[in-house]
């Protein structure tokens, strides 16, 4: 794979292809990874310089890929549907999952615990994820990867109500988690996609 700051877009570029038969516009481009024109540029002409890519003269949307690379979803460990556990981990293995919408960044995390069970979201299935920036706050009832300090991470719905958030499950022989954000950290780290049972995905 090619190295950072360009194994990002290129992977992008692989994932596109590979689900729509051709290849992503500049604004796709920028829009999936966060670049400038310029910095997609850059990056395209190192992709073509060391073999991984190649450009069409005269064609739109003309990017052939050279060498593939793609391994799937990043894993990025186990998270807990039921109490909080360790935040995830870092990238060790990878989900074979393709979808036209995935963006550099998105991965998976392996659900222990049955208390999102009604959310269709069973132990032991796969989730994925969108990571999003700091201080992010999702709209009531969102699912998300929200990790509270000194305590861990768990898969919840999320509401807020002022200073007071509420984890929420969807399955009832679980309890509701208050925490006051005047008292306690309450991070969301990633907000749910789609979950995978085998070859099967559900969407929001």
């Amino acid at each position: 794979m090619p190295p950072q700051p360009h194994d990002d877009l290129y992977r992008y570029i692989e994932n596109y292809k590979k689900a729509r038969s051709n290849s992503p516009s500049y604004d796709e481009m920028m829009e999936a990874t966060g670049k400038s024109r310029g910095a997609v540029q850059n990056s395209l002409n190192y992709l073509e310089k060391h073999g991984y890519i190649r450009r069409i003269p005269g064609k739109r949307r003309n990017i052939e890929i050279v060498k593939s690379g793609y391994r799937g979803v990043p894993i990025r460990g186990e998270i807990a549907a039921g109490y909080l556990s360790d935040p995830f981990t870092d990238t060790v293995e990878h989900l074979p999952f393709e979808a036209p919408w995935l963006r550099p960044g998105d991965f998976a995390l392996r659900v222990s615990g049955d208390s999102m069970k009604n959310a269709h979201i069973p132990d032991g299935a796969f989730v994925i994820m969108r990571t999003v920036p700091d201080g992010y706050m999702p709209p009531d009832g969102e699912i998300a990867a929200v990790y509270v300090a000194g305590i861990g991470m768990t898969l919840k719905h999320f509401y807020r109500d002022g200073h007071k958030v509420i984890l929420k499950p969807s399955n009832p022989d679980y309890p509701s988690m208050p925490f006051d954000l005047r008292e306690q950290e309450v991070k969301v780290q990633a907000t749910w996609l789609c979950t995978l049972h085998g070859k099967n995905w559900l969407t929001a």
